[in-house]
């Protein structure tokens, strides 16, 4: 009889455990704050890691309990740092009506917010309150623009980090001094399987709760997910998603359900199992399945040692570098030789149009046609008819008519 309660008592407390570890969490990925009287609740989602370049997202979400409009104004930092060379603040107002939550982005630009403290000012009709550790900083530098430093990389929830980590440390080895990050780890110890090649950041919601602007991923250099959660996520995070890709960003797909939005002309290349093509400025790479040997792709392409991520300035480089090697043959990774003497050449890697030929004969032919039309032909037809000054309409239609038929060819 006294088995019963005493294993009733330890599901109890397996379960209160697991509810506080849970909880706690929850804490330590967000912050929030009430205003009871106002009926109004703040959450705020502070984004984790460090960030090398582009524009990083502070999330929060207001909930409006009451009757009434609430005019709610959001402020980072909470005390503006006089500093030189950072930003003052940054703020938003936003009108929440009753009975309704909000979403509210606010988008801070590569400078640093100062040596302030990471609490935010909410101001709820005219009574202000202050959120703490409402937002993290995330610049790494302010000087830094990410050039020699990891890539940081945004996972989906479906991938697994670990993993990644895992194949990363097997990539560049355990040796405890190894930094390749600049001195930041992300939250990892030395020899971090984040070093030198990547750190990765699991994201705090499903796809369907990502952001709709592009620039909240641009601090990102790269996206892995699966091509499950691409097909069900929304349209206007898939559009977010492919301008941050027209941008410079790279996006990885495990597994079939990507569809690639022809919104720049590309070309597409295939490797073994994946399929690359360049999106603009960016790239998609996307795996037939989500298998360990897929994984490993990912991480030898971005441990890949390349002078630019950029496909566009990467043709463009290899392009100018043609028109400069005149005097011998040049072994591009085509892996073949040409000449680089030639127009041709330069074209080839950066087709800026379609076509550089350019009908010399013919234009030279129909100038010389339109003189003959245009003075002498014209002029005694003029003179025979007694109407010459028809000639002040006649060469402009005949000038207009011409240059059209240039234009077409």
């Amino acid at each position: 009889m006294t088995r019963f309660p005493v294993r009733m008592a330890g599901w109890f407390a397996i379960c209160v455990l697991l509810a506080l570890a849970q909880a706690d969490a929850k804490a330590a990925s967000s912050a929030s704050i009430s205003f009871t009287k106002l009926n109004v609740h703040v959450d705020a989602f502070p984004v984790s890691g460090t960030a090398y370049h582009g524009y990083t997202p502070h999330r929060f979400e207001i909930h409006n309990s009451s009757s009434k409009n609430r005019k709610v104004t959001i402020t980072l930092p909470s005390n503006p740092d006089p500093e030189n060379f950072s930003i003052e603040r940054i703020t938003r107002t936003i009108t929440v009506a009753p009975g309704t939550s909000v979403k509210v982005l606010l988008l801070q630009p590569p400078l640093t917010l100062g040596y302030s403290s990471n609490s935010v000012r909410v101001t709820i009709d005219g009574k202000t309150r202050y959120l703490a550790n409402g937002y993290s900083p995330r610049l790494g530098n302010a000087f830094n623009t990410g050039h020699h430093q990891e890539r940081v990389v945004l996972l989906s929830r479906s991938i697994d980090k670990t993993d990644l980590e895992n194949k990363v440390t097997a990539k560049m080895g355990t040796s405890p001094g190894s930094s390749g990050g600049g001195g930041h780890h992300h939250g990892h110890g030395p020899g971090s399987p984040a070093s030198g090649i990547a750190s990765f950041e699991t994201a705090d919601s499903d796809l369907s709760d990502w952001n709709t602007h592009w620039l909240a991923y641009s601090s990102y250099d790269a996206i892995i997910m699966t091509g499950r959660e691409w097909s069900a996520a929304p349209r206007n995070v898939r559009k977010a998603i492919e301008r941050w890709m027209l941008c410079g960003g790279h996006l990885y797909v495990l597994g079939p359900g990507y569809q690639s939005a022809d919104v720049w002309p590309g070309v597409t290349v295939y490797f073994g199992s994946r399929k690359t093509r360049n999106m603009g400025l960016g790239s998609s790479c996307v795996f037939e399945s989500d298998n360990d040997a897929a994984r490993q792709g990912i991480v030898d392409v971005l441990n890949a040692k390349k002078e630019t991520s950029i496909p566009l300035l990467g043709e463009l480089r290899e392009g100018v570098e043609s028109l400069h090697n005149d005097d011998h043959y040049y072994y591009g990774h085509h892996g073949g030789p040409f000449g680089g003497d030639s127009e041709s050449d330069f074209n080839r890697y950066f087709p800026v149009v379609d076509s550089s030929r350019v009908p010399v004969r013919l234009v030279v032919g129909l100038l010389t046609l339109f003189l003959i039309l245009a003075g002498p032909v014209t002029l005694v037809f003029l003179s025979r008819k007694g109407k010459r000054s028809w000639f002040l309409w006649m060469l402009p239609a005949i000038s207009f008519a011409v240059s059209a038929l240039v234009f077409i060819m």
